[in-house]
């Protein structure tokens, strides 16, 4: 399909503006609202068999998965940042269609209390790394913990597959009798990454719900399998976007109806129009607001809630954790006054991604530290999903909501990780008769 190469948002790739691209149509027609990566999977699959329209609110492609330029050379991506070629197939099946380059990223990372002076050095995000113990820790504290630590992985595993929702993670750890100096140094630094989730927000979580998510990672192929998009995740919405019929950039829907034989999709400056077929691709309280839904939709969508998650790019070291901290992610805690929200995570861009520089980029998750103003490069909002036993059998039951004229996509619909996220996408061009390994 021949669209002209030009610059989107500020990168090389598809010309997008508000009345957006595109390409004749001939065949039956599919609205997809929303272009995360569930919307852009979705629209990439169903165009070999419609044309599609793509609607995004905002004025680029990606939704998470952002990427900003630094200087003339590095393009980092802010929110989605990696993927495991081992753990993440669906992901990983796409880009090579796409033709998109990964690159091995250093997945080491640290955890230091900034009062007692524990460290966890040279882990994984799934597993411990060295430890130290703090001169001060009582010998009874420290065996609990290292018990703990010891235990934790098998009884873990032990919930994979058994779809309890009602047993949430702190339920579990209590019940368990993990201690508090455990859950602190380890379990929250551990995990709370993987969901950019704090102590409050994961004790909500079906503890085998977390089972589930991280049995694919804990694999030991897929711990030495991480990946970053070569010159950023752009690459990869503007490759899905210039194979689609139509893209249309800054036009937020407002309504969205089903009709006897379609939907209609009404927009602020096109008005109202008809399509065949149609993807909500958005949040549920966003889909609560354009959808005409029914009593048992709102039931089900009322279910989802989300909360925020700041990013800081920035190249003030002064806020990690200390300043020989080698690892690419880094966690500041602290065991006096821990806070039950999800803070002071800090990936190392320069060492993740072996850059040839003397400049260190930090990639900052809810700072509480002042970051000098003069080092900060980029300042994001996003917004990450809640799990609770409520939301996840919500999941089951809006995916059964899904019809042949309309269906609903998001990471949501999983563990809100980009893997997720693309199987949704996936899952919801089928609903609409497309398969992936059919058509054009």
């Amino acid at each position: 399909m021949a669209v002209a190469a030009a610059t989107l948002n500020g990168h090389t790739g598809i010309q997008g503006t508000k009345e957006g691209w595109r390409l004749p149509m001939s065949r039956k027609s599919v609205a997809v609202i929303g272009a995360g990566i569930s919307g852009l999977t979705a629209a990439y699959i169903l165009q070999k068999h419609f044309d599609v329209t793509l609607f995004e609110a905002n004025d680029r492609l990606g939704g998470n998965a952002e990427t900003v330029s630094v200087g003339k050379r590095l393009d980092v991506d802010l929110g989605f940042t990696g993927y495991s070629t081992v753990a993440y197939p669906t992901l990983s099946r796409l880009f090579r269609e796409l033709g998109v380059e990964g690159q091995p990223v250093v997945s080491a990372s640290d955890a230091v209390c900034q009062d007692c002076w524990f460290a966890d050095l040279n882990g994984t995000t799934v597993a411990g790394g060295e430890l130290k113990r703090p001169e001060d820790a009582a010998e009874a504290v420290w065996d609990s913990f290292t018990a703990d630590q010891q235990r934790f992985g098998k009884e873990l595993a032990s919930l994979v597959g058994t779809g309890d929702t009602d047993l949430t993670i702190g339920g579990f750890l209590a019940d368990r009798g993990y201690s508090s100096y455990f859950t602190r140094h380890w379990f929250y630094p551990r995990f709370g990454p993987w969901f950019l989730l704090g102590a409050a927000d994961l004790d909500r979580m079906p503890v085998s719900f977390l089972a589930d998510s991280m049995a694919p990672l804990l694999n030991p192929a897929a711990l030495e399998s991480w990946h970053t998009v070569r010159g950023g995740s752009h690459t990869y919405t503007a490759g899905i976007a210039a194979r689609l019929s139509d893209v249309r950039l800054s036009t937020p829907v407002r309504n969205v109806r089903r009709t006897a034989d379609g939907v209609t999709v009404r927009t602020a400056d096109s008005g109202q129009e008809y399509f065949n077929k149609a993807v909500l691709a958005v949040h549920p309280q966003q889909a609560l607001r354009i959808l005409e839904t029914t009593p048992q939709e709102r039931d089900v969508l009322g279910a989802f809630r989300f909360v925020a998650v700041n990013v800081v790019l920035h190249t003030d070291t002064s806020v990690l954790p200390t300043p020989d901290c080698t690892g690419a992610l880094m966690m500041h805690l602290s065991c006096r006054s821990s806070g039950p929200e999800f803070a002071d995570c800090h990936v190392d861009v320069t060492q993740s991604l072996r850059l040839d520089t003397a400049e260190r980029y930090v990639k900052s998750f809810n700072p509480t530290d002042a970051i000098d103003p003069a080092r900060v490069l980029a300042r994001r909002r996003y917004e990450v999903p809640l799990f609770t036993g409520e939301s996840v059998r919500a999941q089951a039951a809006l995916g059964t909501r899904s019809t042949d004229r309309l269906a609903f996509a998001g990471s949501w619909f999983g563990n809100g990780f980009h893997e997720a996220g693309c199987l949704s996408g996936v899952r919801a061009a089928e609903a609409l008769g497309a398969r992936w390994d059919q058509g054009a």
